[in-house]
């Protein structure tokens, strides 16, 4: 499967994946980088429950990436999001590159 070229991602996000709740509230797991494009882009898009939600911002990686919804995503730009929605693109037997692209609210 071909990925989406290296070079293409020239931004760094840091995501720290939703586990689930406790009694002390929310629990992440440990915060990890993640070399991506990120893009600033207000759209409708539906969640995994197929609700449809509004995303203020993505980011466009490699295919493997698929954080859990609610994780906490630190933004190239020192904002945190969370994800509200994660798409995976592959083409197989095709010239185009594969990618995971995560919306965030």
């Amino acid at each position: 499967m071909k990925q989406i070229p290296g070079f293409m991602m020239r931004h760094k996000a840091f995501i720290e994946p939703y586990i689930g709740a406790n009694s002390t509230g929310e629990v992440f797991g440990t915060k990890t980088p993640v070399t991506c494009h990120f893009v600033e882009k207000v759209k409708m898009v539906r969640n995994a429950q197929g609700e449809e939600v509004t995303s203020s911002s993505s980011y466009i990686t490699a295919p493997t990436h698929n954080p859990p919804e609610n994780s906490r995503v630190l933004t190239p730009y020192g904002l945190t999001r969370r994800v509200v929605a994660v798409e995976r693109n592959t083409w197989p037997d095709m010239p185009i590159p594969a990618n995971t692209i995560v919306y965030l609210d």
